[in-house]
């Protein structure tokens, strides 16, 4: 969504000025300020809701392997 309005600005530039160019620059502006308000917004709820999200996590549990008895290790001669 910002790119197609940044887009828009972006042919409006290149447009001949004239009042309606600056009726169709003003709105795509109002636009994307929310569409960046609504993008802070929502990147702000996620990083609330991210720590929590990482308590809640169980810690991976990490089985170590047995150490080798002395029965898996051939008999050598003396």
């Amino acid at each position: 969504m910002v790119a197609v309005r940044t887009a828009i600005l972006t042919d409006l530039l290149h447009q001949t000025p004239s009042p309606a160019r600056a009726r169709a620059r003003n709105t795509a502006l109002e636009q994307l300020v929310v569409r960046f308000g609504e993008s802070r917004a929502h990147l702000a709820d996620a990083a609330k809701r991210l720590p929590q999200a990482a308590d809640a996590r169980s810690a991976p549990t990490v089985t170590r392997p047995a150490p080798p008895s002395l029965a898996t290790f051939p008999a050598r001669p003396r």
